[in-house]
């Protein structure tokens, strides 16, 4: 019995660290498959986007960001590849304004998390230099009322869970900043070095995201 307990298994060693019971095996596999799924749709939209934007060598940046993934997604969250997937989803969208179907990502991603409440900030700045006011105002409001339409729904749908409507993070993000003061400083200061380097020669919609 020895033996047979300590053997080892490319299915059972998973789930073993993922404290799953083995029964999830199937799940865990549709799981890794849908990740990597989202991993190549995020590739494709992303060069995609980039060529829709003129930004040159568009197939190397983004065979880039997909190599600099890991440097972004240390804690790795189920939801971080499919985040990523459809916020760039989102943008493309919206740089071949293709409204109708911007907007049905737009639910998507409101049920995928709650960040979307910050998705009609981008329309906001956006949505302005196409100087339409009839279409700028349609969407806003559209926009913003799938997501909150959607952020309501799951908020009933798990209304008997325990915790409340939102989570206040901002002790963890301050202890995890005190634990490597130098790290995180050179990151923003890296990010506030790319935005201010970037703004004045970036295309109007991506103006809009670094806003």
């Amino acid at each position: 019995t020895g033996s047979s307990t300590s053997a080892c298994s490319p299915v059972r060693d998973p789930l073993d660290w993922l404290k799953l019971p083995a029964d999830y095996g199937v799940v865990l596999l549709v799981f890794v498959v849908l990740q990597y799924l989202l991993l190549v749709g995020f590739t494709f939209a992303f060069r995609r986007l980039a060529v829709r934007l003129e930004i040159p060598h568009a197939e190397r940046l983004s065979l880039i960001a997909l190599l600099l993934l890991p440097a972004f997604l240390s804690h790795g969250y189920v939801y971080d590849y499919s985040t990523l997937f459809l916020w760039t989803l989102l943008l493309l969208m919206l740089a071949e304004q293709r409204f109708l179907l911007y907007l049905a990502v737009v639910a998507l991603a409101a049920l995928n998390k709650e960040t979307a409440l910050l998705i009609p900030l981008i329309w906001l700045t956006y949505g302005w230099t196409l100087r339409r006011p009839r279409l700028y105002w349609g969407m806003l409001v559209a926009q913003t009322a799938i997501v909150v339409a959607c952020w309501g729904l799951i908020a009933w749908v798990f209304r008997n869970n325990g915790g409340g409507l939102f989570e206040f993070n901002l002790p963890v993000h301050l202890a995890t900043y005190q634990a490597a003061p130098l790290a995180i400083g050179l990151v923003i200061a890296s990010m506030i070095a790319v935005v201010l380097l970037s703004y004045p020669v970036a295309p109007a919609l991506l103006r809009s995201t670094l806003l």
